[in-house]
């Protein structure tokens, strides 16, 4: 299969599920609401803080093991495949040493830093103090087996058999979706029910994952004298380092949200942020299931030396990306109220300003991802983590700062901000540290993406002006704001060759399925 062709394949396959996991995830955050109320809800936040800490180095682990997976197998161009192979199998073994020894000191400390906070710091009323330590110790085991398996799943997106891994994947919202809904009927208790099922079904699919891996790929197969090789150990472990480094920064930033809003607002108020949060993480899926198509490309390209590739398709990362972001994210601003309102029965207070600002926060986050997947694949990642880590504490202060005004709103605020901040600081790099030209990204996609986005987001409310709220409103709105998105979008913020291979793919499709097709291709 070409790279362009199974990019293509990629993109269509984790967007799909994305997009399934979104219709899921919409309607189980709903149940989830009525099932635990605002209170309740709000645990899940507070306590998320230190799960999150754990999942942050479980996802340092599995990047940092991808990256080099997938710049080694980048080699191929250059080198002989039995050395590759040779290779990528040494840096596996490597990998599961370090995914068993890592995750049995991190489950202990976040334990026992979990227990601390819970009983002495975070403001749980005493109802739900043992539901949360339940909580915590579920989400540790959990994390425990990502972590065991994240050597055999990294494998996966370096090989970009991504389309394979988005079929495990779709099993995480349908399981959920049912248990969701078995959750507003059980009796007992709901806040550990949930966590149970919320860890059974995500570490089944890990197990499955590996199984699989052991089976599909050469490269996953256990040595006892390739896990002490010591020059790899001290590769993978120096630049997981320096990306955890960042990545303490971004679990600072994201899990400060919560715990601000517990201490200057109030637990009912993290409610707010949960389903903020939710409605942005969604939306941002389906953009972040396409970067896991585009980075195992860029790192390859980066490992056979390619740099025009890799600026290439870096930048149409960034693009890529926060185009399919704002295409789901304008229509639904627009019309955010009465959609939250019809979404969830009785909505947690100034849920819809809160969300409107995550959501704006995840476009400009969106809009350099690019950059960082072409630092990471060029490896020298010490300069970009340490201004992510600072930029990460300043957006912290921000909040405190912000809350105590504004209340939950100034919390959405301060997080928009310090991502303006990190875009600014990314591109930067761009050009300094890779020596990329940062004209194409601001002359040929962002000035261009934020005038079409604002002319899209002002014709999708301007039915606001003489139709009355509700569902025909609704309609006309996200009509107007999407024929405006993506027609101005095509001929302003995407170049020649993107609106080729658009027009390309979409011929191909109506080709496909013109009438006769299937009689031309028998008689072929």
């Amino acid at each position: 299969m070409s790279p362009n062709r199974r990019l293509f394949l990629n993109i269509v396959a984790t967007y799909g599920r994305s997009l399934f996991g979104l219709v899921c995830g919409l309607f189980t955050a709903r149940w989830v609401l009525m099932a635990l109320g605002a209170e309740a809800l709000g645990i899940f936040g507070v306590v998320g803080v230190v799960i999150f800490l754990c999942s942050t180095i479980n996802d340092t682990m599995a990047g940092s093991i991808g990256r080099f997976y997938a710049y080694v197998l980048g080699r191929y161009a250059v080198a002989d495949r039995k050395s590759v192979l040779e290779d990528c199998q040494e840096w596996f073994n490597v990998a599961v040493l370090v995914s068993v020894c890592v995750p049995l000191l991190l489950a202990l400390a976040g334990l026992l830093a979990g227990s601390w906070a819970i009983d002495h710091y975070f403001d749980i009323p005493a109802q739900y103090a043992q539901s949360a330590h339940w909580v915590l110790r579920i989400a540790i085991v959990n994390m425990l087996v990502g972590m065991l398996c994240a050597p055999f799943s990294a494998m996966y997106t370096a090989k970009q058999n991504i389309a394979e891994l988005t079929l495990y994947g779709m099993l995480e919202p349908i399981c959920t979706f049912v248990c969701t809904w078995w959750l507003l009927r059980y009796e007992g208790d709901r806040i550990v029910f949930r966590a149970v099922y919320a860890a059974v079904i995500s570490s089944a699919i890990y197990v499955i994952i590996a199984i699989r891996a052991t089976v599909v790929f050469e490269e996953c197969r256990f040595s006892w004298k390739k896990m002490w090789n010591r020059d790899k150990f001290s590769q993978l472990f120096s630049f997981a380092r320096w990306l955890l480094v960042g990545l303490s920064g971004l679990t600072l930033r994201n899990q400060g949200a919560p715990v601000v809003v517990n201490k200057n607002v109030g637990i009912a108020y993290n409610a707010t942020i949960s389903i903020a949060s939710t409605v942005a993480r969604h939306a941002g899926a389906l953009s972040s299931a396409l970067n896991n198509a585009f980075w195992p490309a860029i790192t390859n390209a980066a490992g056979a030396c390619d740099r025009e590739m890799t600026y290439k398709m870096a930048l149409r990362s960034c693009k890529f990306g926060t185009v399919l972001l704002a295409f789901f994210a304008i229509p639904l601003m627009a019309e955010l109220d009465f959609v939250i309102n019809v979404w969830l029965e009785n909505p947690p207070p100034q849920v819809v300003p809160t969300t409107c600002l995550l959501l704006l926060d995840a476009v400009f986050a969106q809009s350099s991802v690019g950059a960082v997947i072409a630092v990471n694949a060029d490896g020298r990642v010490k300069l970009h983590e340490i201004l992510c880590l600072v930029l990460h504490v300043l957006t912290v202060v921000a909040l405190v700062v912000f809350s105590w005004t504004f209340g939950v709103i100034g919390v959405g605020m301060g997080l928009v901000l310090g991502t303006l901040g990190l875009a600014v600081m990314r591109m930067t790099l761009w050009k300094i540290q890779l020596g990329f030209s940062l004209k194409p990204w601001l002359a040929q996609f962002f000035a261009p993406f934020v005038a079409v986005s604002s002319l899209a987001f002002v014709c999708g409310w301007a039915p606001h002006l003489f139709v009355q709220s509700g569902w025909p409103r609704l309609i006309l709105s996200g009509t107007c704001a999407t024929a405006c998105f993506v027609s101005l979008s095509f001929w302003f913020v995407f170049d020649r060759d993107e609106k080729m291979f658009v027009q390309r793919r979409l011929l191909q499709l109506l080709k496909n399925h013109a009438p006769g097709r299937v009689g031309e291709s028998k008689k072929g």
